[in-house]
């Protein structure tokens, strides 16, 4: 079974307002990638959300081993798979809406999908 896999692909500190950033990645040959840009207003460049954090941790990718929802629809979770502080595989699970929340301040989200055809 095939597995998606989460990167960070880029995380920066604008300190000044008006600042502009880029940030380049290559696109894999896959049926599609998704992107998800988000800008939070933070006080400095030391104050890492829980995402970033973790993700650090992680050589920036850890993966997706499936998904799952309630019966109404109004839950996702997510089960994951990183690597522990003994650098073997953890399987754990987390909801998408607890993902969400430990943003610190979000100032916007921007979700850009690519598909190959």
């Amino acid at each position: 079974m095939d597995f998606l896999s989460l990167r960070m692909v880029s995380t920066w500190f604008r300190a000044k307002p008006g600042e502009t950033n880029e940030f380049r990645t290559k696109v894999e040959d896959l049926e599609e990638e998704v992107f998800l840009v988000t800008a939070e207003n933070v006080d400095s460049a030391d104050q890492l959300n829980r995402h970033l954090s973790y993700m650090n941790t992680q050589e920036k990718a850890i993966t997706l081993k499936g998904y799952g929802t309630n019966w109404s629809l109004s839950a996702l979770k997510l089960d994951l798979v990183g690597k522990d502080a003994a650098q073997k595989d953890e399987s754990f699970t987390k909801d998408a809406l607890w993902l969400v929340d430990q943003l610190i301040k979000p100032e916007w989200v921007v979700s850009v999908r690519i598909v190959n055809r």
